[in-house]
């Protein structure tokens, strides 16, 4: 019978062109339908379905066209066909049916009614959308239906998780979870296991978290499911920024900015510039920050996703208040307040209220400060989402330590370092343990104040930021010194300092030494190695350039200006300078059989190579590179592509001038393409000198065997003197 049905279906459709066009709401079943707004896929089902509905004689046949629909179209009226769909598949479950038909029915119903209820998560009717989750666990229930009971239970989760309630939604997951278990259904359990994975983080339970999210990801990467892949890979990052890992959060939001526009969920790409949008404000840079999150606001309001938007005006808000801006702060936080009370999303209103708490103490409205303070910790309390209670209590701690309420404040302040020792979260740690220092300083008990302290003192050098962590390191260091040499006689000073110069300058001279024999070695090196390497064509065209850039004349010149410093016993100069000759060759010979690397590496090559020869010009050469690419990684270009030209406006373009010659390039994007402009302010360029040509030609070479739409065009400007070269680098 299954079998039949199917063939009917598929009969059905292959007729779908002669359907009826006619737009009438007995046939589209739904008022204000216009079916001029839909794709042309979306016609075809639509009307391939109706037909089928409207000959269908039994009630099982039109749910499956039906719940169809339902499934697989995008436009408004999915909405409007969901209801109409629920109302349908109830009205048959009134008529008089056996227990088999009811079976068959009973994952249609389950289905439709998850449907209903993630459209009213969607609209922000919290009881309404557990109002329909709860009718399918009955109906599940009752049919004897165990994987729509799971199924069911992971719908409540949902439900339940955009609101904020972790530990309801928690609960419903791992009860979904023991039946899915049971069944040996693994692509539902691997579902919910993300989800339990996203609470348990959500909680503070970092490594179960992490456990999880990477059971997840090898699963998604297995089955190729890119939107669970991203949704996971996101999650991975937002713990690699809660612990400072920045880094190695920012270069995953990137990746999955890139996942998320190909499989089209706006929603999440909205959610990512957010994140990233926090990376940037923990960093200060806020002009950026400001961007991501402007970007994100402006997808969710178009796509109409509300948490999101209250989450960026949110960021916002906060880049404002860094900013000093408090009366539009103010303006924002009551806008994300608005949406998130008519939501009723409790995370995002405890999250408003406590930045609103922030922003009054700021203010000086000390009462508002407390009062908006207290709400959002009784609401974060209430959630159970423990790293917030932890930060929100101290935080509501200090403002009662600064208004002089003592016992209100050590009550909070314990509180939350409690939680944050339990759990490991170093900041709350550290500003806890400080705050806690400084009670127990004006309550008289030194000993818990000194304490407290040494604990602030050592949780604030060990937070992840590193750069910062090396130079809390650095000026403990430079204090520790200074007050073992202040101690010393000024004699015994100045005899010091006199054995230390000499010991510096025989290491000097030793590593002078050293590294000039390492270049001579790594010179000799290089040209035994170039013999052997003339075997395919794209391989000689590299080695030619690294030739052109390593001929002798330019090391001759190089190693003339550091003996030359040398010899005015600048050897701390020389010592920098032999470094950077070995750097640049050491760059050019890890990237000289690569066949891409990213503009970023381009970018530090071309920088050593003129820093080497402004050394030469001493002050006589100035350059520039201007970046006008958000992201230089994303961009791949040849090694060392370059260099020549910029050699060729030294030696060229630079050639007996009486003025300082000055180089700029500039990297932007035209269209899908990346483009490089290198301009310099020499003699100009002479197209018939075959010296002149070399180079450019090896260039254009290497462009066209890489791809042979690249292009390279040079020309004499024409209201200034100099050259322009201009590279385009298509995908």
């Amino acid at each position: 019978m299954k079998h039949f049905h199917f063939l009917l279906f598929l009969a059905l459709l292959a007729n779908s062109f002669s359907a009826k066009n006619v737009l009438d709401s007995n046939y589209y079943l739904i008022n204000n339908f216009n079916l001029k707004e839909l794709t042309n896929n979306d016609q075809k089902i639509v009307d391939s379905c109706l037909t089928i509905f409207h000959n269908a004689k039994e009630d099982t046949t039109k749910i499956k066209v039906l719940s169809h629909i339902c499934d697989n179209i995008m436009d408004d009226s999915w909405t409007d066909f969901q209801v109409y769909n629920y109302t349908f598949i109830k009205k048959s479950l009134d008529n008089p049916i056996n227990s088999k038909v009811k079976k068959t029915i009973a994952p249609y119903l389950i289905n439709a009614l998850n449907n209903l209820s993630i459209m009213e998560v969607g609209l922000g009717n919290k009881q309404k959308a557990i109002d329909y989750s709860k009718e399918s666990i009955k109906f599940s229930t009752e049919a004897s239906y165990e994987y729509g009971i799971a199924k069911s239970y992971s719908g409540i989760g949902y439900v339940y998780l955009d609101f904020g309630q972790l530990d309801t939604s928690l609960m419903y997951f791992e009860k979904s979870n023991l039946i899915l278990k049971s069944l040996n259904n693994g692509n539902d359990l691997i579902d919910n296991l993300l989800s339990i994975a996203q609470i348990n983080e959500s909680l503070g339970y970092t490594k179960r978290a992490l456990k999880s999210f990477k059971k997840c990801l090898k699963y998604y990467k297995k089955t190729n499911n890119r939107r669970l892949f991203a949704i996971c890979n996101n999650s991975i990052a937002l713990i690699h920024t809660r612990n400072g890992n920045l880094e190695e959060a920012l270069k995953i939001f990137y990746e999955i900015i890139i996942i998320y526009h190909e499989i089209g969920d706006l929603t999440a790409l909205s959610t990512t510039h957010s994140n990233i949008g926090d990376i940037y404000t923990t960093q200060e840079e806020y002009d950026t920050a400001l961007k991501h999150y402007k970007k994100g606001l402006s997808i969710a309001k178009t796509y109409k996703t509300k948490t999101v938007e209250a989450h960026c005006l949110n960021n916002m808000a906060n880049i404002y208040t860094k900013n000093n801006d408090l009366n539009k702060a103010l303006t924002y936080y009551n806008l994300s307040l608005e949406i998130e009370l008519e939501s009723q999303n409790e995370f995002g209103t405890a999250r408003c209220y406590n930045n609103l708490g922030n922003l009054y103490h700021k203010l000086g409205k000390k009462n508002k400060a407390i009062e908006f303070s207290t709400k959002g910790v009784e609401i974060y309390e209430s959630l159970n989402f423990q790293q917030e209670i932890a930060h929100s209590n101290v935080n509501l701690a200090q403002f009662l330590f600064e208004y002089k309420k003592i016992s209100e404040a050590k009550k909070h302040a314990i509180k939350g370092f409690n939680i944050s020792s339990k759990l490991g979260y170093p900041s709350i740690i550290q500003s806890s343990a400080h705050l806690l220092s400084k009670i127990a300083e004006k309550q008289g008990n030194y000993k818990t104040a000194f304490q407290m302290h040494f604990l602030y003192t050592k949780m604030k050098d060990s937070l992840i930021n590193i750069e910062n962590k090396t130079l809390i390191i650095r000026k403990h260091l430079e204090n520790e010194q200074y007050e073992k040499t202040f101690s010393l006689k000024k004699q015994k000073l100045q005899d010091n300092l006199k054995l230390e110069k000499q010991k510096v300058k025989i290491k000097e001279q030793g590593y002078i030494t050293v590294l000039l024999i390492l270049l001579i070695i790594t010179i000799i090196s290089l040209l035994l190695w170039r013999r052997s390497t003339y075997k395919l064509n794209i391989k000689w065209l590299q080695e030619d350039v690294f030739k052109s850039q390593m001929k002798p004349h330019f090391l001759f010149n190089v190693l003339v200006s550091i003996q030359s410093l040398i010899v005015q016993k600048r050897d701390k100069d020389a010592i920098q300078y032999l470094s950077e000759i070995a750097s640049f060759m050491r760059s050019n010979l890890n990237v000289i059989s690569i066949k891409k690397i990213s503009l970023e590496e381009e970018i530090k090559l071309t920088t050593q190579y003129l820093n080497l020869e402004k050394l030469r010009f001493k002050d006589n050469l100035e350059f520039e590179i201007i970046n006008n690419i958000e992201s230089v990684t994303l961009f791949k270009v040849i090694p060392l592509i370059i260099q020549p030209l910029i050699e060729n406006s030294i030696v060229h373009g630079f050639k007996n001038i009486d003025y300082i010659g000055k180089i700029i390039i500039t990297c932007s994007t035209k269209g899908n393409c990346l483009q490089i402009l290198i301009d310099d302010n020499g003699i100009g360029f002479n197209p018939n000198k075959k010296e002149n040509s070399k180079g450019l030609n090896i260039v254009k070479k290497r462009l066209t065997l890489a791809n042979s739409k690249n292009s390279l065009k040079i020309e004499q400007k024409t209201n200034e003197i100099g050259v322009r070269v201009t590279i385009v680098i298509n995908p």
